[in-house]
């Protein structure tokens, strides 16, 4: 399995992240953030629960003891999920057509 060192650079390289803005994300130092990728010093606990948080991931998946990311789905999403199971076919259709728009936008 991997190391929590590894798996922490890894999402947040993966989230276009620097090391600065990781730390000013979580309200940690860069050089916090380095050491913890380094592997020279740990997070506390609550730390890691805030990593996990920020990255939508399991602690199992943050700390290398699995590889299946599970994303946890928040009360909001779970919230528009049973909106759109309640949709018609074509307002399901236009809320998806909508949401792309708005990925499309943020990609731009």
């Amino acid at each position: 399995m991997r190391e929590f060192k590894d798996v922490l650079r890894q999402l947040r390289q993966n989230a276009g992240m620097t090391q600065a803005e990781l730390g000013k994300k979580l309200g940690i130092a860069k050089t916090t953030v380095s050491s913890y990728e380094l592997g020279t010093r740990e997070p506390s606990f609550e730390m890691e629960e805030a990593i996990a948080d920020l990255f939508n991931v399991d602690l199992l998946y943050l700390r290398g003891k699995t590889n299946i990311t599970t994303e946890i789905v928040t009360d909001d999403a779970h919230t528009l999920i049973e909106i759109y199971k309640k949709l018609d076919a074509e307002s399901q259709s236009r809320l998806l057509g909508y949401a792309r728009g708005l990925e499309d936008m943020k990609k731009t």
